[in-house]
């Protein structure tokens, strides 16, 4: 489960999450609007779980996001909100993959096998935090310095994965360039990247695994 926050020690320049042993690879949630379950199960309880018992992330480990997507997104296919998978996962945990893989073809069965439900009461959350209304209103991110932006790389730099949703048809991007200042840009020119979010349109539940203060 994550840590609280507090404190403003120094922390590392940079951070990737993603490249530890514990992360699972990189999923597809297709045709499903199953964002939010991909997030909080198969990314950040696989993560968790697998750094906990200190073993390699492995498709016997991977946890699937299926279970919870199924029984909590309507048959409208609306999708789900974090706090609501925490609290399934809290009672019921997730199967893994190798018990129930993903698959974006179903939306509405139950999985009623007792070992895909008892498998599943292997992995689940003991309690989970927030970082609270970050990115609203007059909580802002306006500066590598900001308190707001501190709080999040910590949980990061403490080897904790978030959870976090955003609006990515209202994202401005630009592409990175060269600069002197910032010999590290060198490695991601004319890559994109996100500067702002303008509006609330297209919401997407993601997770964030590091940060990197040498880009710029």
């Amino acid at each position: 489960h994550l840590v609280s926050v507090g404190g403003n020690a120094p922390l590392p320049d940079s951070v990737d999450l993603s490249e530890s042993k514990y992360f699972p690879p990189i999923g597809n949630q297709g045709g499903l609007g199953s964002c939010a379950t991909f997030s909080t199960a198969y990314y950040q309880l696989s993560y968790e779980m697998n750094k906990q018992r200190d073993v390699s992330a492995t498709a016997e480990n991977t946890l699937s996001p299926q279970l919870l997507f199924n029984l909590m997104s309507s048959d409208a296919d609306t999708g789900t909100i974090a706090d609501f998978n925490y609290d399934f996962l809290k009672l019921h945990g997730a199967p893994t993959m190798g018990y129930l893989p993903y698959s974006d073809q179903d939306r509405l069965s139950w999985h009623g096998s007792a070992d895909i439900w008892r498998d599943a009461l292997n992995s689940r959350v003991a309690e989970y935090y927030k970082i609270d209304d970050v990115g609203r209103e007059d909580t802002q991110i306006t500066s590598p310095d900001d308190e707001d932006l501190y709080k999040i790389k910590k949980v990061l730099a403490q080897g904790n994965v978030i959870v976090y949703a955003t609006c990515i048809y209202s994202w401005v991007a630009d592409k990175i360039k060269a600069h002197p200042d910032a010999p590290e840009n060198s490695k991601f020119v004319g890559q994109e990247i996100v500067k702002y979010q303008d509006g609330f349109e297209g919401g997407h539940s993601m997770t964030l695994v590091g940060y990197n203060d040498k880009s710029w």
